[in-house]
């Protein structure tokens, strides 16, 4: 509550709304000698989040929650990638017209059947579609004689000999064929593409997964690192205060944070493999450690400048020399 005295409040009603455009309200001022205003602090409150909304983020998963994770979305992506070859094999052996083309002769297992015993007129026109992939013709005498049976005759020839697949199909059946070959291949194509997108947005959440795993392990190591590091820089360094030490150490630390940052994203591009991408910043920075803990070791200065104060002096010396001889 807060007391005040004294004053002018003012107000500005009507403001809201879909009629407030078009409806004209007046300004509101008021004087007060005193006035208690109150404010309803519930809205200071702490409120805890519902847990369920994190639960099943990455980052909130335990490390064996994340290794069930990682082994389920293999099997995902595996047997999604099945599912594209099960459905383009399941099309593909669905022809909707035998060929053409003359086949050996399928052995006979049981007795053939008798003409006689057929109807009359599926006696006296036998078709061996199904057997020999040949049409049937009502009289063989006269195969030479009509014109598409010439081009019967011309289909019976070895498969090695024809310039395209469609070759081997009846002349009338070709344009049904590619109209129906268009057809499904849109909708493989359509099939395909969305078999596509789940396996590469399942595959890119086993990076990520994956990725979030193996960097519980990387925080633990690098904690390790960071020992070997700052403990040596200590000992090489010798300043007093706070201001270089620290600065030292934010620059190893955001070091890290950068070459994190690096192999996430190749990881997520497949650079990387996830393992690889969360230690490969503790690597960079355990050679880095082992160098500067060998340094202090030694009790050696970390980076030796005298090779590169000789070559200056020897730089200049030669200048000199070229100086005097031109002079002389």
């Amino acid at each position: 509550v807060m007391n005040l005295f004294n004053g002018t409040q003012y107000q500005e009603p009507g403001n809201q709304g879909p009629s407030s455009t078009q409806r004209r309200f007046p300004f509101i001022r008021t004087n007060f000698k005193s006035w208690s205003k109150v404010w309803d602090m519930r809205e200071f409150d702490m409120v805890l989040t519902d847990e369920e909304r994190f639960k099943q983020q990455r980052v909130m998963l335990s490390m064996t929650q994340l290794r069930q994770n990682v082994d389920s979305l293999a099997v995902k992506i595996s047997d999604t990638e099945q599912l594209v070859v099960t459905d383009m094999l399941l099309n593909v052996k669905r022809p909707l017209i035998q060929p053409a083309v003359k086949q050996e002769p399928v052995p006979q297992t049981t007795p053939a059947a008798d003409p006689k015993a057929l109807p009359k007129k599926l006696g006296n026109k036998l078709s061996n579609i199904g057997k020999t992939g040949q049409p049937a013709i009502e009289n063989p005498n006269r195969a030479s004689n009509s014109g598409p049976n010439l081009a019967v005759q011309e289909l019976n020839k070895p498969l090695n000999q024809y310039p395209s697949l469609i070759e081997t199909f009846r002349p009338r059946d070709r344009s049904t064929l590619l109209k129906e070959a268009k057809t499904r291949n849109g909708i493989h194509k359509s099939g395909v593409e969305t078999r596509k997108t789940q396996v590469t947005a399942r595959r890119l959440d086993w990076v990520k997964t994956g990725y979030e795993l193996y960097n519980k392990y990387s925080f633990a190591l690098v904690c390790f690192v960071f020992l070997f590091i700052g403990a040596p820089m200590g000992a090489i360094i010798r300043k007093g205060g706070f201001g270089y030490p620290i600065l030292v150490s934010i620059i190893f630390f955001v070091t890290f944070v950068f070459l994190a940052i690096l192999c996430k994203k190749l990881a997520e591009t497949y650079l990387l493999t996830p393992f690889w991408a969360a230690m490969t910043p503790c690597i960079i920075l355990a050679v880095f450690g082992l160098y500067v803990t060998r340094k202090a070791m030694n009790d050696s200065q970390l980076f030796s400048t005298e090779r590169l104060e000789r070559f200056f002096f020897r730089l200049r010396l030669a200048r000199k020399q070229k100086t005097a001889l031109d002079a002389s």
